[in-house]
């Protein structure tokens, strides 16, 4: 169910160079109109999905590269992404600042939203001029430094070591998604795990619409079979299933997306089963060119 994720893992908002050696700083001995500057640019490209409230930036500020990437329907995208999953943001928090190779500093921000029961992560980085070079976010908060493109591993979890009421509720989540296809099903308590009712009505008028799309393509399926828990233990839990759908020759997956606390983030499907685990755009690239 494809509803406007940028990103499962890590989201990228505008490109920033990070080099894998960084010198952690003393925030208290960092300019006071640096930290109150970049404080401003963090907390509000998150916070105001009106291009009226962004923070303020030009060639004096941001480099032309960052000016390029920082559109305002780009921003309004991502900003809205995270207000409909997260909500408003309750607090943010300064936590750390690290000075990279090329002398860039990156601030690290420890952000507790409005609908989530864990910690974000935003940072934004400027160069050796003081100007911004790149804000992304991260769905999760660790002490531990992953560059834009890096999460932790994901590790196998033993299902036994989850409760049986979680893996029922899962399982039909996943199977009433494609199943059917009727209305009625996408009603009432089916949605009752999404993490908010703004969240859920977005769901509710994609839902559909995705299930007969993937009933025409792949046919109709029988029964699923729960096949591997993955996790990153900070803010991700993915359940593959195994699925035969009548059109198609090989075994397919659908594939739930749950944050750490078994909220549902996404489903989908992926048109092959393979046995190791691939990312999602990855997998569905394998799949399309297997199946072609």
């Amino acid at each position: 169910m494809k509803l406007g994720i940028l990103s499962i893992l890590s989201i990228l908002l505008f490109n920033q160079i990070i080099y894998s050696q960084n010198k952690k700083l003393n925030i208290d001995d960092l300019d006071s109109k640096l930290r109150a500057s970049v404080y401003d640019m963090s907390y509000k490209s998150f916070s105001f999905c009106d291009s009226s409230e962004y923070p303020d930036v030009n060639s004096k500020n941001s480099t032309d590269n960052f000016l390029k990437r920082f559109q305002p329907e780009y921003l309004k995208k991502g900003c809205e992404w995270y207000l409909s999953r997260f909500g408003t943001i309750e607090k943010i928090e300064l936590k750390a600042v690290l000075e990279s190779k090329n002398g860039n500093k990156i601030f690290r921000y420890k952000v507790k939203r409005e609908f989530s029961d864990f910690v974000n992560e935003i940072r934004t980085t400027v160069n050796k001029q003081g100007k911004f070079t790149g804000i992304i976010s991260k769905p999760y908060w660790s002490d531990k430094f992953y560059k834009w493109n890096e999460n932790p591993n994901l590790k196998e979890v033993d299902t036994a070591e989850i409760s049986k009421n979680i893996l029922k509720v899962n399982k039909e989540f996943a199977f009433n998604g494609y199943y059917k296809c009727e209305e009625s099903i996408f009603d009432g308590d089916y949605l009752k795990n999404i993490p908010n009712k703004k969240l859920a009505k977005i769901w509710k008028n994609h839902l559909k619409p995705e299930c007969d799309s993937i009933k025409k393509l792949n046919g109709n399926f029988n029964k699923i079979k729960l096949e591997q828990v993955l996790s990153d233990s900070l803010s991700t839990k993915i359940y593959r299933y195994k699925v035969k759908f009548n059109n198609l020759k090989t075994v397919s997956e659908i594939r739930l997306y749950n944050y750490i606390n078994n909220q549902h983030m996404g489903l989908f499907v992926i048109n092959k089963w393979f046995d190791k685990y691939k990312p999602y755009e990855k997998a569905v690239q394998d799949s399309k060119e297997e199946n072609d």
